[in-house]
C-alpha cells in the first residue's frame, strides 16, 4: 500500500504506468539511475479521504481512463466517481476496487512500453486555500524480480545513494508518506 498526502493543486492530473512503476524503484547508480525491483503490478483498491476546508466544500472527481495505446493494456469502459466533503471535522470516503480485467486493475509489467499511458484522472475542487484535503491509499498487489534483468523501464531519482528503496510523488500534487520519496 502507498499512501499519498496532498500538498498542492490537482487539477485534472493523470496517474500513468510509470507512476505505479515509480512507486517500486531502487536506485542503482551514483548518478540517481533507478529501477522497478518488481516485475509487474496491480492495482488492488483505492481509497481516498477528503475533508472541507473550513465552510468550503472539497469535491475529488475521480476517472478511469486506460485506453488501448500498446499492448500493455486494453480498454477502460467509462466510469467517473465523485466524492464530496463539507465537513472539515469528519472526513468523507470512498473505495474504488477495479475490476482484474480492466486497465485500472489489471497486470501491467516494468517495461518502458506504454509507460506514459494513464490509468485514471483525479481532479480535486476546493475554494479554500490550503490543498492539502486529500489522501489518497493506492493497495497494489506485485510480483517481485527475483529472477533475470529488470524489464527495460529505468529513471532518473534525487537520490543518489546505491540501492536506497522507495517511491515518488504522484499527480503533480499528491506527496508519497511512509517510504522514501525519491523524487
Amino acid at each position: 500500500m502507498r499512501r499519498f498526502r496532498q500538498f498542492a493543486a490537482v487539477t485534472n492530473q493523470g496517474f500513468s504506468l510509470a507512476n505505479g512503476h515509480d512507486q517500486f524503484l531502487t536506485v542503482t547508480t551514483v548518478l540517481g539511475s533507478a529501477v522497478p525491483y518488481v516485475d509487474s503490478w496491480r492495482i488492488k483498491s483505492i481509497d481516498i479521504w477528503a475533508v472541507s476546508d473550513g465552510s468550503f466544500p472539497t469535491t475529488v472527481n475521480f476517472s478511469a481512463v486506460g485506453t488501448d495505446l500498446s499492448s500493455n493494456m486494453n480498454n477502460d469502459p467509462e466510469t467517473s466517481y465523485t466524492l464530496s466533503a463539507r465537513s472539515a471535522t469528519t472526513p468523507k470516503h470512498m473505495r474504488i476496487v477495479p475490476s482484474k480485467v480492466r486497465p485500472l486493475g489489471s497486470w501491467h509489467f516494468t517495461s518502458a512500453l506504454n509507460f506514459a499511458g494513464a490509468l485514471f484522472q483525479l481532479n480535486v475542487i476546493s475554494a479554500g486555500a490550503t490543498n492539502r484535503n486529500v489522501y489518497m491509499d493506492i493497495t497494489f498487489e506485485v510480483v517481485n524480480n527475483e529472477i533475470g534483468l529488470p524489464l527495460g523501464y529505468s529513471t532518473t531519482t534525487a537520490s543518489t545513494v546505491l540501492g536506497t528503496i522507495g517511491g515518488r510523488t504522484v499527480l503533480s500534487g499528491m506527496g508519497i508518506e511512509g517510504i522514501n520519496n525519491l523524487g
